[in-house]
């Protein structure tokens, strides 16, 4: 997998094309979520939730209603119903930080970072 972070429109959090093996996540919207956050599980647990929702994408489940309702599910089974992820993976992250829908937005595209092979090392038996 391929992580890209770019600068997208604030609606967006991060996507999955299809058929590709890239993960695009809003870098304005982790920046500001780092801006904000008071600590680094928060920031972890947004990340966890991001990503956790993504690469359910990438295994093909494409209903947004039920991947949303697979995270919840796999963040309070695995992490317990009061971490900070499983509150994310519930809620809209403007809801839990209002901060945010102030943020101004990049221009699209720009900013961009590829991190290419990002998660080779927990994953050895792929590489």
């Amino acid at each position: 997998m391929t992580l890209v972070l770019t600068d997208l429109p604030n609606t967006i959090g991060a996507y999955h094309a299809l058929g590709s093996n890239y993960i695009v996540m809003n870098r304005v919207i982790l920046n500001g979520v780092s801006a904000i956050v008071k600590s680094k599980v928060e920031l972890n647990s947004f990340i966890f939730s991001i990503l956790t929702h993504e690469y359910l994408h990438t295994l093909g489940y494409i209903n947004e209603e039920k991947v949303r309702k697979l995270v919840f599910r796999i963040s309070e089974e695995n992490l317990g119903r009061d971490h900070p992820a499983t509150r994310m993976s519930n809620q809209r992250i403007v809801d839990i930080y209002p901060e945010l829908r102030n943020l101004g937005e990049g221009r699209i595209g720009t900013n961009t970072i590829i991190i290419k092979n990002f998660d080779n090392s927990s994953m050895p038996y792929i590489s």
